[in-house]
């Protein structure tokens, strides 16, 4: 990011007039999307600049589709092992 433009801070009025379209087209909340478990973490400071209310789903989960997915998991471990010796 270039530190010259930091403060004009355009990620907030990215979202401010985003939610300003939205409360004038009638809607009465605007979906910020989610966040980390972690509440001390940079998103969630981001997001509660604008009063949020958090609300707690079940999570997300995985499901492998492929025949091949077990192949590749192997396939990807064994990647991530061999770079982190290089590192």
């Amino acid at each position: 990011m270039d530190d010259e433009f930091r403060r004009y801070q355009a990620a907030i009025y990215t979202w401010f007039a985003t939610a300003n379209h939205a409360f004038e087209r009638g809607n009465r909340w605007q979906n910020m999307g989610g966040i980390e478990n972690d509440l001390s973490g940079g998103l969630y400071n981001f997001k509660s600049k604008f009063k949020p209310e958090i609300e707690e789903f079940i999570g997300e989960f995985n499901l492998p589709v492929s025949p091949l997915y077990k192949l590749a998991n192997v396939a990807y471990t064994i990647r991530k092992k061999r770079r982190s010796k290089h590192s």
